[in-house]
């Protein structure tokens, strides 16, 4: 079953940019069971430790690793190609 809103620990630089509406894709190791439209709630890691807001599920997208960054990389905000491919995304 698809969860209506999930909470996610994200480090400040990529909150950060996720607010500012650069980073428009965030990738995961594990990939949340949810619904275009779902909440993800934002926890900032230290030094913020504090949830700081949320974003509203767009599409959510599972690739093999290679397709999915060459799909995604684009809105990532990553300067350098990550060392061991992208993560499923939510």
């Amino acid at each position: 079953m698809a969860a209506d809103g999930v909470l996610l620990s994200i480090r400040p630089v990529h909150a950060e940019k996720i607010f500012q509406g650069i980073k428009t894709v965030e990738l995961r190791r594990v990939c949340p069971q949810l619904l275009p439209g779902a909440r993800v709630f934002v926890y900032v890691s230290a030094p913020v430790s504090a949830v700081v807001g949320y974003f509203v599920v767009g599409e959510v997208i599972q690739k093999a690793p290679h397709r999915l960054w060459r799909d995604v990389r684009h809105a990532c905000a990553y300067a350098l190609p990550l060392p061991h491919g992208p993560r499923p995304l939510v």
